[in-house]
């Protein structure tokens, strides 16, 4: 019996060390984030993010390389957070969302210090590294994609996913120039009037009215693999071709 308890306590303590290594991980990333908040990356030292996450400095090594590898992956965790968020409003919404919604929802958060904290520091190592920049991009494609599948059929007016993704990136634009930028802007990352503004620009640029409704389906979206648009084809005007013979491959059936 007793070596049966004696496995039985050291699983049981290398679970709660276990347990106690994500809490550490997860308190390293918090304190990232709030120093990055009010700081640049390269004037936060290891010591301070591991004084801040109160854990060892051998702590903040046995899980990173160093702090270029502990950025890489603040950053992704950071992007990815805020695409599984906004999946999750998307969810959890009525099947609607306006376009006014929908962007105020985006600039709302990563507007917050934390995450203008992680954009400034992401494009400042994008500079020299620009497959630093990847997190970064894959989230704007995400949202880009997105808001092309939300809005593009919503109007009496064909709206043009090109002018969707356009608007994107010249939200995405003043972000990107307000975190870089913070003391000259003259409309601040957590303002009314940067919100109010950006959805207006956005909408006028799309050539509809902000508070248009896109509706939201349970389409799985991949982002940077949507089709290219085509043209539509008028049945009646296009021209007679052959009709292909489908051929099986597998379970697929390809025409």
């Amino acid at each position: 019996m007793a070596p049966l308890l004696n496995r039985s306590i050291r699983k049981k303590r290398r679970s709660v060390k276990q347990g106690g290594e994500d809490q550490r991980a997860a308190a390293l990333r918090k304190a990232g984030l709030e120093l990055l908040a009010n700081a640049d990356f390269e004037n936060v030292s290891i010591a301070r993010i591991a004084k801040e996450a109160r854990c060892s400095v051998g702590a903040f090594y046995y899980r990173y390389k160093d702090k270029s590898t502990y950025l890489r992956q603040l950053v992704s965790a950071t992007f990815r957070g805020l695409e599984n968020r906004l999946q999750n409003r998307l969810s959890n919404s009525d099947g609607q969302i306006s376009l006014s919604e929908f962007l105020s929802y985006i600039i709302t958060k990563i507007s917050t210090p934390e995450n203008a904290g992680i954009i400034r520091a992401t494009l400042k190592l994008g500079a020299t590294d620009k497959d630093a920049l990847q997190p970064y991009e894959n989230y704007r494609e995400y949202v880009a994609v997105t808001a092309g599948n939300i809005f593009k059929g919503t109007s009496k007016k064909k709206i043009r996913v090109r002018k969707i993704r356009e608007a994107v990136q010249i939200v995405f634009a003043a972000i990107n120039d307000t975190a870089l930028m913070p003391k000259s802007a003259t409309m601040k990352l957590d303002s009314d009037d940067l919100l109010n503004s950006l959805c207006a620009v956005a909408a006028t640029h799309i050539g509809v009215r902000p508070d248009i409704k896109g509706k939201i389906t349970k389409v799985t979206v991949i982002a940077g693999n949507e089709p290219e648009e085509a043209p539509a084809i008028n049945k009646k005007e296009a021209p007679n071709k052959k009709k292909l013979t489908p051929r099986r491959r597998g379970k697929v059936t390809v025409l």
